[in-house]
């Protein structure tokens, strides 16, 4: 069944939310919306949208981490998971020349430097000696790291022109989460204490400081992820929205988040 005339209504819906920036919210956002939008319209501009995303390739080549990276090369590539019901696996393919790679304009490609195995062996490994019944015998034993504990600071605005400004710091284990700090800043300061609904994919904070969200209103929590301690003369913008869930967001030493609650 042609599904055209119902998918025309929600599509233009979808690329009227394109922000100034190019961009769709979020990494995730702007990457499926891509994947969405298959044809330009004067409702929205491609170009914008990849030019948004490649701006937020990482140093490391990634975009923040392997499920947003996976979502936007395909973005990129002009691909979905759709694209999947195009493949042909009745019969094995005889002398077929693979398909050309996919051409990113812009994309950053990272060189991996191939570690020399002498040297690795030798740094992650420390020799000991042991004396057994009179001879020297080499133990090797494995050198872990320290996994310290790490400090984050985790502020909350209220209002579009923040009538309130409340700013804690909190530390965690490593390999936390962002939804890890939360818990731990309820626990210290009611003003932090928070609603979740919980979904397969992680919680959604709907609540905060006794303040839930509207919808109606469009009154939203939103939350960034800051280089620095945010700055009311200087408010972040919607670049700095956290790429995932509180879920999924693993934090950093020394890091500053915002949960800001404003009207989009």
């Amino acid at each position: 069944r042609n599904m055209q005339h119902y998918l025309e209504k929600p599509t233009l819906a979808l690329a009227r939310l394109q922000q100034n920036d190019g961009g769709f919210g979020s990494l995730h956002g702007t990457a499926f919306a891509l994947q969405a939008l298959s044809e330009e319209n004067e409702s929205w501009n491609r170009s914008a949208a990849e030019s948004w995303l490649l701006s937020h390739q990482g140093p490391d080549g990634a975009f923040f981490d392997v499920p947003t990276t996976a979502e936007v090369i395909l973005a990129l590539s002009q691909k979905s998971l759709m694209s999947v019901r195009e493949m042909d696996c009745d019969a094995a393919p005889v002398d077929v020349e693979p398909p050309p790679a996919a051409i990113i304009p812009n994309l950053k490609v990272v060189p991996t430097a191939k570690p020399n195995s002498t040297k690795a062996n030798t740094a992650s490994n420390k020799t000991k000696k042991a004396r057994t019944g009179g001879a020297n015998t080499n133990t090797v034993v494995p050198v872990t790291a320290a996994e310290e504990d790490m400090t984050v600071t985790y502020t909350l605005w209220v209002g579009t022109n923040v009538t309130e400004n409340h700013t804690i710091s909190i530390v965690v284990q490593y390999n936390s989460t962002f939804y890890n700090v939360m818990q731990l800043a309820a626990l210290k300061d009611p003003h932090y204490a928070f609603s979740a609904n919980e979904w397969p994919n992680g919680h959604y904070v709907h609540t905060l400081a006794g303040l839930k969200e509207q919808p109606m209103s469009y009154h939203y929590w939103l939350l960034y992820r800051l280089p620095s301690l945010p700055d009311l003369n200087n408010p972040p913008g919607n670049q700095l929205v956290a790429p995932t869930g509180v879920d999924d967001l693993i934090v950093q030493d020394n890091e500053h988040y915002l949960f800001w609650y404003k009207k989009l």
